[in-house]
């Protein structure tokens, strides 16, 4: 039961009591009118006129207390002050007004025994202590959470469980995450558990479990095909889960066959105009009540054209796997979430007489989240054009940059645009690394390392951000949990490997003080891989991170490992061979990027034993340098397979076909020497 439908009883009433009415609806309306008029407000005039809607909406509600007082029933009363409230939190700055206002009400609710207004009431106050005393926000929701649970309203309790572990994501993020196992192991409702499981595997994806994800989100759909009265959005909020933990798990024949089903469920959302889909993103779950009824409580989440831009958005991602075989297929799909996207700053940033029920609040909030998803697709457009040997999107990476670094966006944007920098840097590394300027790689993958460790500089530069869909510093993922920190640490390995050999060269009177430079780096680089890549046994799922459950990365770096060894010695080890050759052959046909998938042909190829197994490699490796290379990578790989094609073909005595291959090598390593006598010149020890 909502407070709104308590005015329902009152309806045919006394006159005074219709003029009530009549004063609450026309708050209602020019609170109403004022949301639709919100893209006015983007010049002075439309302004003003969204500002003189809400205080008619104020004066409506302060008429009904200065002029109708003494015919107030309690009820009415509590409705006109929380009404109140709302709207000065909400629409204006005046939070002692809103304060003021919902302490009358949760007088009076308490005073009558309404327990479902002071509920309410007292959740509005959480707003306000939020806004006007931050610090003492956790205390009083404490407060709550034992009150409640005394008097035996443990879905009361639950709620005001669920606003403390919101607000401690962006301020003690471990303790958060505890919360929210724990209150998922306790009473919950199914809708409400649903919701939980569904928040909790979102957490877990962000900071870098997928595994863990997919347990969680089992569980929900399990609670969601057993309960009724399910709003499509929490429907759609775990198909869109679901789906990031497939792409996060490079599950690709799941996640193509969930991409067909929410594309199914968007089209069956579009014949209904998207009917049941606020503007604002809310909707509405039931909460049982001790008496038998139902009230129900708004979760904040997407409107349907952000879900529509965050389905593009995944769908993108999902076809990366194919960017790198020339496929165009995730370039279109960033293509048509950028079109989205643009349409959309367009309408919500320009003046427009198209009606939209928003707040001032939440507009920015869309602007901001809409912009950030446009940064993000971006990157991702530039990681595609890496692949396939154009780099020409670092010219819009640059432009980023400098409008970063001159602080050319607003406060709240800088804020949250800094998520990004780990990503841009990232993409800078990889730029400078493929151009053969390690000094600059070097440097690129440092900042990423440094922005992604336990006590990354992020936190120190930018304010605490509030929760509006993106995440924040505090809560992103660290260390073992970030694939950015593990693939930047793993180049930086590579690349100290290499100055140590150049080290070599030094004149000795320097050698042993950059040795040992060398040596420090490299070990610490080591030891973090290690601890990276290990599996801890704890029960504490938030311990399984990125780097020890991702197959993928997981091969990568026993791939880099073996290549590391001498390979002539045969020191090498069956066991890590064969999972190395397994993990191959499951994922060949759908994740592999051709650069890795190509070593792994080399590495199998000359370390195998099998024979059987060689031979197929040696059809693979054969086949890899028939083909046309791109980029200098590629080249690098097949100057690998061709050497010990040469190898194979000497002792097997076709020595035509060796001289052939031999060939082959001199022109990849004349495509190459330029580069060679590059970084050659370019590591400065």
């Amino acid at each position: 039961m909502s407070l709104d439908s308590i005015i329902d009883g009152f309806k045919g009433s006394k006159k005074s009591e219709l003029t009530i009415e009549n004063l609450i609806i026309s708050s209602d309306y020019f609170l109403k009118k004022a949301h639709e008029q919100v893209l006015r407000t983007n010049n002075s005039n439309g302004r003003d006129i969204y500002f003189k809607l809400i205080k008619l909406s104020i004066q409506a509600l302060l008429m009904i207390v200065k002029n109708y007082a003494n015919v107030l029933t309690p009820y009415v009363e509590v409705i006109v002050f929380f009404k109140l409230a709302s709207i000065y939190i909400s629409e204006t700055e005046n939070i002692e007004k809103a304060d003021e206002y919902v302490n009358r009400a949760i007088a009076i609710s308490k005073r009558n025994k309404f327990a479902e207004a002071l509920f309410l009431s007292e959740f509005l106050e959480a707003q306000i202590i939020e806004k006007s005393s931050p610090h003492l926000l956790i205390n009083y929701l404490n407060e709550k959470i034992t009150n409640y649970e005394e008097s035996h309203f443990q879905n009361f309790a639950n709620a005001f469980s669920l606003v403390k572990i919101d607000t401690l994501l962006t301020r003690d993020p471990d303790t958060s995450v505890i919360l929210l196992q724990n209150l998922i192991q306790g009473s919950l409702d199914p809708l409400t558990h649903s919701y939980c499981l569904l928040h909790l595997s979102n957490l877990h994806l962000y900071r870098g479990s997928p595994a863990v994800a997919m347990e969680l989100i089992e569980e929900a759909d399990r609670l969601i095909d057993i309960s009724g009265n399910v709003p499509v959005q929490l429907k759609a909020m775990s198909s869109l889960t679901r789906y990031y933990a497939y792409i996060e798990s490079n599950e690709v024949d799941l996640s193509t066959k969930l991409m067909k089903s929410i594309s199914s469920l968007m089209s069956s959302e579009q014949k209904v105009s998207w009917k049941t889909w606020r503007e604002d993103g809310i909707f509405k779950l039931d909460l049982p009540m001790n008496d038998g009824n139902n009230m129900s409580y708004k979760v904040f989440w997407l409107n349907s054209d952000e879900f529509v831009i965050m389905f593009y958005f995944l769908t993108g991602v999902h076809f990366m796997c194919e960017a790198a075989n020339g496929k165009k297929k995730s370039k279109k799909v960033f293509d048509k979430c950028l079109q989205i996207i643009e349409k959309q700053l367009a309408e919500l940033e320009n003046f427009s007489e198209e009606d939209r029920e928003l707040n001032i609040v939440a507009l920015s909030d869309r602007l901001v989240k809409l912009k950030f998803t446009k940064y993000c697709i971006k990157c991702y457009q530039a990681w595609i054009g890496f692949l396939n040997n154009d780099w020409k999107a670092i010219n819009y990476l640059n432009e980023f940059m400098s409008s970063y670094n001159n602080r050319k966006f607003t406060n709240r944007e800088f804020v949250y645009f800094s998520l990004l920098l780990p990503k841009v840097f990232y993409l800078f590394a990889l730029y400078y690394h493929e151009k053969g300027d390690l000094q600059a790689a070097k440097y690129y993958y440092l900042k990423v390392r440094n922005l992604t460790s336990g006590t990354n500089s992020i936190n120190s530069k930018v304010p605490p951000c509030s929760n509006i869909g993106i995440g924040s510093a505090i809560i992103a993922p660290k260390q073992e949990f970030s694939e950015l920190f593990a693939f930047s640490t793993l180049h930086l390995f590579i690349l100290s490997l290499f100055e140590l050999k150049e080290a070599a060269k030094v004149p000795a009177e320097r050698r042993n003080e950059i040795l040992s430079g060398c040596h420090k780096l490299s070990n610490q680089l080591y030891k973090d891989l290690n601890e990276a890549f290990i599996t801890k046994s704890t029960s504490n799922s938030f311990s399984q991170g990125f780097a020890s459950s991702n197959d993928l990365l997981r091969m990568t770096y026993k791939v880099h490992a073996e290549l590391s060894k001498d390979i002539s010695s045969g020191d090498n080890s069956p066991n890590v061979i064969a999972e190395i050759s397994e993990c191959y052959e499951k994922y060949e046909n759908s994740t592999f990027f051709p650069f890795i998938g190509n070593l792994v042909k080399y590495l199998l190829f000359t370390m195998t034993t099998d024979i059987a197994q060689k031979n197929a490699y040696f059809e693979k490796c054969l086949s890899v340098v028939s083909t046309p290379n791109g980029s200098d990578f590629d080249k690098i790989v097949s100057v690998f397979i061709l050497k010990s094609l040469i190898h194979h073909f000497r002792r097997s005595g076709e020595n035509e076909r060796a001289n052939m291959a031999e060939l082959q090598l001199q022109y990849f390593q004349k495509c190459l020497s330029e580069k060679f006598k590059f970084v050659s010149e370019n590591v400065h020890l």
